[in-house]
């Protein structure tokens, strides 16, 4: 067995270590929005035989994921937030963006993929946004996520000086994201 050691510093004179393509599965974009567009109206049940539901998160509590991140409120600590945000790093040049994200989503709502879809737009980036009925968060944890029906997606994409189109159709999730690195890293 040949083992290969990478200088970190220099990265392997064989590959480039550039990154070649982005997919983003319901990323937080923004943590001083996420409340304000909380899908307050989706209510997520625990057990499918009780009535108890779950509420959204409070992305502004002290005990929310985004606080403890941060260390302290997320309000208290502003600058914290915008270093966080992965909007503060978009500029012109960043390769191809698959953003995908459930509408069904109660800890963090599509908004935050749409506000980093704009903003990668704005730049001149090429991005694909993917909204899809039905999911919630953390749907690409589920290995048989292609196994049923295909999904019903609404999908704008744009770059490379095209005019934005935006289009609804069926997809399987993890054929879109196959499809996604073949173009952009196989070129296929």
């Amino acid at each position: 067995m040949k083992v290969y050691f990478e200088d970190l510093e220099l990265g392997s004179a064989d590959f480039s270590s550039d990154v070649q393509a982005v997919v983003d599965g319901y990323g937080p974009t923004d943590f001083l929005q996420m409340d304000a567009y909380n899908n307050k109206e989706i209510a997520v049940s625990i057990d499918p035989e009780s009535d108890l539901v779950q509420p959204p998160h409070r992305h502004e509590a002290m005990d929310s994921p985004e606080s403890q991140l941060l260390g302290g409120p997320i309000r208290s600590v502003p600058h914290l937030v915008r270093n966080a945000n992965p909007i503060t790093y978009v500029k012109t040049g960043l390769p191809p963006f698959l953003l995908m994200h459930g509408l069904s989503d109660t800890a963090v709502a599509a908004h935050q993929s749409e506000l980093l879809y704009e903003v990668l737009l704005a730049k001149g980036n090429e991005a694909t946004l993917c909204l899809i009925e039905g999911l919630g968060h953390a749907f690409f944890n589920k290995n048989d996520l292609d196994d049923n029906e295909p999904y019903s997606a609404s999908i704008r994409r744009a770059g490379d000086g095209e005019t934005e189109y935006i289009r609804n159709r069926e997809i399987r999730i993890f054929e879109m994201v196959e499809e996604f690195f073949q173009k952009h890293l196989l070129g296929s």
